[in-house]
């Protein structure tokens, strides 16, 4: 078991393209795109702690922010909060 840690992820954030060039163009391509990179380099029996998981108008859809977690893998996810980390992210199990 390994403790991985994921931070400022900002899973819904359109402007994170543009401030570091990620190679994507559509929001739902980069999300998908961050999530397979995570599932390429955790392991199931890993920890993880997580922060500033999801930004933007997406951060404000429990649904989203539920499915987003959900799909991070890992046997135990920890959530420290961030400054961008609102009552809906700080709710997740």
């Amino acid at each position: 078991m390994t403790i991985r840690y994921t931070v400022a992820a900002h899973f819904g954030h359109e402007n994170i393209m543009g401030f570091f060039d990620r190679p994507c163009s559509i929001l739902d391509e980069l999300d998908a795109a961050l999530i397979a990179n995570k599932c390429d380099r955790v392991c199931e029996d890993d920890d993880r702690i997580v922060g500033e998981l999801v930004f933007g108008l997406r951060a404000k859809d429990a649904g989203h922010l539920k499915a987003i977690f959900d799909q991070l893998p890992g046997a135990l996810k920890y959530l420290i909060a961030g400054n961008h980390d609102r009552v809906l992210t700080l709710n997740l199990p």
